[in-house]
């Protein structure tokens, strides 16, 4: 049976603490966050796309340190067998304006429409409901 990409991370409005500690894991890993608790909570979650095989999410995560808003985008590509996972986490879109950055994630189905200053990827594995990362590629 193959695995089920929607049923990894809640996707409900307040119940998405594993979303936000994958993301924050990510982030903390690549030396981006001084800890994989640096996050305050994701404030905007759009979910782009939710299909066994892909799911897509953009939003905007706080950063505990300053109360910073950052831009983020994930993709879920399940792998072609098994309980393989590529993840890819696009993170803050650098805009020209306020209210062009806050209306960038409204408006594209696709994180490649945007110039991000930093693009996380890597593979994982799903273990007993969990996503699992088991290789990073950190540029």
């Amino acid at each position: 049976m193959d695995l089920d990409l929607r049923t990894l991370f809640s996707l409900e409005d307040g119940q998405t603490k594993a979303l936000e500690f994958f993301i924050s894991g990510r982030l903390f890993e690549a030396g981006l966050w001084n800890s994989w608790r640096s996050s305050d909570g994701i404030q905007y979650l759009r979910v782009v796309q939710c299909e066994p095989a892909c799911v897509r999410v953009c939003g905007r995560i706080y950063e505990v340190r300053d109360q910073s808003l950052h831009i983020f985008w994930l993709d879920l590509k399940r792998a072609t067998s098994g309980t393989g996972v590529r993840w890819t986490l696009y993170f803050d879109a650098p805009a020209p304006t306020n209210r062009h950055e806050r209306d960038a994630i409204y408006m594209s189905d696709r994180a490649e429409d945007f110039s991000w200053a930093f693009v996380l990827a890597g593979d994982a594995q799903v273990r007993d409901g969990t996503l699992v990362v088991t290789l990073s590629k950190n540029p």
